[in-house]
């Protein structure tokens, strides 16, 4: 059964974090440098007839460049190659982003819809925080085809100011003068025309815009899943170069 690309995928997982623990231990060994070093000690009388015999002193190498060298070449070498049959397959790993069975974008791949992914959450916010029209206002029914702007059907009021105004309660009489109240009226002095303007979004054209963005969200997703499935194509860089790399080591 051939591996497809998916697998790959966890494997690189794995493969990173077994190489960070095997690099990480060939880092501390190197650095025991007590553990690379032997000797043997053998006492022999100068004088035939000494009887002091002194035992033999003798300590074992532990850790040899090659071992060490060749653990962590060893994990590097997996991950390496798990790293280029990753990037082999994904030149060639593609899927087709289908709407309504139809094709919005043909032959997409793999790293491209992972991106389109990433992207397409920032579009979903960006349309999130774009504001919507006053429902309270009695707008047009398209925007300004100029301008993109949309405009209120206008609305007039009026204009007062308060007028002086005298009330006779009692006339003037030969013995009184004439009784006279002053109050204020409101007079109309003119009219005001208002007319707004809106860069906004009416609220079922966002609704309208989120809903399609979560539409190709969901098509994008499916064709990620898609070109996932693709058959492996095998890279092997990690034995050439370790090869190289260690072979004055024998």
């Amino acid at each position: 059964m051939p591996t497809r690309l998916h697998q790959i995928l966890a494997l690189e997982k794995t493969a990173k974090a077994t190489t960070e623990g095997a690099v990480t231990r060939a880092y501390h060994d190197a650095q025991k440098t007590a553990l690379f070093n032997g000797l043997t000690r053998v006492y022999t009388a100068s004088d035939a007839d000494d009887q002091e015999r002194l035992p033999p002193e003798r300590k074992m190498v532990q850790l040899t460049a090659a071992e060490v060298l060749g653990r962590a070449a060893q994990a590097w070498t997996r991950q390496a190659n798990v790293v280029a049959t990753k990037d082999a397959t994904n030149q060639t790993a593609k899927a087709s982003v289908m709407l309504g069975g139809q094709v919005l974008v043909a032959d997409v791949p793999v790293s491209t819809l992972l991106y389109l992914e990433k992207m397409l959450v920032n579009v979903a916010e960006m349309v999130k925080k774009m504001p919507v029209l006053d429902p309270e206002v009695e707008w047009g029914t398209a925007p300004d085809a100029a301008t993109g702007q949309w405009k209120s059907k206008p609305e007039q009021t009026v204009r007062t100011r308060k007028v002086p105004k005298a009330f006779v309660k009692a006339p003037a009489t030969d013995k009184h003068p004439a009784q006279v109240d002053v109050f204020t009226e409101d007079v109309i002095v003119g009219t005001w025309q208002k007319t707004l303007f809106s860069g906004a979004l009416p609220a079922a054209r966002k609704a309208d815009m989120l809903s399609r963005v979560q539409e190709v969200q969901e098509a994008v997703k499916v064709a990620r899943e898609y070109a996932n499935q693709a058959v492996v194509v095998p890279g092997a860089v990690g034995e050439p170069i370790f090869d190289f790399v260690l072979g004055a080591l024998g």
